[in-house]
């Protein structure tokens, strides 16, 4: 991994660990009951391997960026992980 590589997902990963700090705020705020362990995050790098599965019951928000640009960011319901795994 180039440096340039490693500096973007640093920062990367500053920039989604404010991001979760922040979604958690709000759903305090909104009295959600978010529970800390129901967030988990995963940062790869280019190339990656396609996930084998979503649990069951999980969602899922990704987004893939290059140069430090976003590319696609989407979400996977309950109902779509069958289309997230091979379309990934």
């Amino acid at each position: 991994m180039s440096r340039r590589s490693i500096a973007l997902t640093d920062a990367l990963k500053d920039l989604v660990s404010d991001t979760i700090s922040n979604f958690r705020k709000v759903a305090a705020l909104a009295d959600a009951g978010l529970i800390a362990d129901s967030i988990a995050i995963e940062i790869t790098s280019k190339p990656h391997t396609a996930p084998s599965m979503l649990p069951a019951g999980r969602r899922a928000v990704y987004a893939f960026f290059l140069n430090g640009q976003a590319l696609q960011v989407g979400k996977v319901g309950l109902k779509s992980a069958a289309r997230f795994i091979p379309q990934h």
